[in-house]
C-alpha cells in the first residue's frame, strides 16, 4: 500500500489552519458570554448599575487576568474584604479574644453586600472578636488551599496567624463543580500528586486550562455527571487543608459550615465521612428556626442578604460558645 505522506501532510495542516480559527471564534465568544452573564447578574442586584461599562470592564478584566501563565493573581489585600477589627474603647484592659477567619467563596465574600453587612464584620460586631475574610468571589477549596500553603500569602491577610481560634468554611454545593471548572485558572499541582492522579481524567498543561472554552466544557461535563469522583476530589481537599491548618494556624479549629448543598445519599455520605474523619461540621439547617433559603434571606441572583447573616450569627456565636 502506497502512503502518499504529502497529501497526508497537506490535509493535517489544513485542518489545523481550519481548527485553529474555529477554536480562536469559540475563546471569544466565551470570554464575552461570561462577562455578559456578570453583567445580567448584577444588573438585578443594583439597577444603578451603568450595563455598557460593567459588561466593558468585565471584558478587559478577563482578557488581562486570563491571558496571563501564571497559575494565580487573586491574593492582594485588595481582592479581599478588610478584616472587620474589634476595638473596645471603653476597656482598657488588654485584648485577648482570639480572633476567626472566615473562607469561602461570594457568599463569604459577601458579594453585593456593605462591608458592614457582610458575614465577617457582623460576627465580629457580634462576638467582639477580630474577623478576618479569606472569601473570594467564584472561590472553592482550591483557593483555600492554596492561600494555606503559600504562607507569605496568609500572613499578609491575616494578623497573627497563631492566635486564630476557628478557620470556618463556608460551604455550598457549587464548590464541587469549581473543582473542575476553572473558574480561576489553574493545574491544582498543590494537591498531593499521588493521590489527584488517581481522580484526575485529564493533566491539561496550564495555558490551555486558562482557556474559557475549557471551563464552560468541564462545567458541560459536570452537569452531565462526567466527573464521578467529585465528592472523592473534594474530601481530598478538605484533608490537605486540614493537615496545612496545624502548619500554618497551629491553634485554629477547622469548622465546615454549610450553608446549602444539594442532600443526595452520595452528598450525605461523603459529610458523614468527613465527620468520621474528625472534621467539625455544622449545618444551618439544624442550628436554625428559619428557612435560611426562603427568599426573604436571598439577594435576586441568590446570595445571602445582610438579613440572612443577622439570623446566622447569633445562631453560630452561640453553638461555639463564642
Amino acid at each position: 500500500m502506497n502512503i502518499n505522506i504529502k497529501k497526508i501532510f497537506k490535509i493535517l495542516l489544513l485542518n489545523l489552519f481550519l481548527t485553529i480559527p474555529i477554536l480562536l471564534l469559540f475563546e471569544i465568544y466565551f470570554c464575552f458570554f461570561n462577562a455578559l452573564e456578570n453583567t445580567i447578574n448584577i444588573k438585578k442586584i443594583n439597577s444603578n448599575i451603568n450595563k455598557f461599562d460593567f459588561l466593558k470592564n468585565g471584558i478587559k478584566f478577563n482578557i488581562i487576568n486570563y491571558s496571563s501563565l501564571k497559575p494565580y493573581i487573586y491574593f492582594n489585600r485588595k481582592d479581599f474584604r478588610p478584616p472587620a477589627l474589634y476595638l473596645n474603647s471603653q476597656n482598657s484592659q488588654t485584648y485577648d479574644k482570639k480572633s476567626i477567619i472566615i473562607a469561602g467563596c461570594s457568599f463569604a465574600y459577601g458579594d453585593f453586600l456593605e462591608n458592614t453587612e457582610a458575614f465577617h464584620s457582623q460576627l465580629s460586631k457580634y462576638t467582639h472578636r477580630n474577623v478576618f475574610n479569606l472569601g473570594l468571589s467564584g472561590g472553592s477549596t482550591r483557593e483555600i488551599l492554596y492561600i494555606l500553603k503559600n504562607k507569605n500569602i496568609l500572613n499578609n491577610l491575616v494578623d497573627n496567624p497563631n492566635n486564630v481560634e476557628y478557620f470556618i468554611y463556608i460551604y455550598i454545593d457549587d464548590h464541587k463543580k469549581r473543582l473542575y471548572s476553572n473558574v480561576r485558572p489553574l493545574v491544582p499541582s498543590f494537591i498531593s500528586i499521588k493521590n489527584y492522579k488517581k481522580l484526575q481524567y485529564i493533566n491539561i498543561p496550564l495555558f490551555i486550562n486558562h482557556s474559557y472554552l475549557i471551563r464552560y466544557i468541564n462545567k458541560f461535563l459536570y452537569h452531565k455527571g462526567f466527573f464521578i469522583n467529585q465528592n472523592k476530589l473534594f474530601k481530598l481537599y478538605m484533608k490537605e487543608t486540614k493537615d496545612k491548618l496545624k502548619t500554618n494556624l497551629k491553634n485554629s479549629e477547622f469548622l465546615i459550615l454549610v450553608y446549602e448543598y444539594n442532600p443526595t445519599y452520595k452528598e450525605m455520605k461523603m459529610f458523614k465521612e468527613l465527620e468520621k474523619d474528625g472534621f467539625k461540621i455544622i449545618y444551618l439547617d439544624k442550628i436554625l428556626n428559619v428557612n435560611i433559603h426562603d427568599k426573604k434571606y436571598k439577594l435576586e441572583d441568590g446570595h445571602p442578604n445582610a438579613k440572612a447573616w443577622e439570623v446566622i450569627v447569633p445562631a453560630l456565636a452561640k453553638e461555639l460558645n463564642l
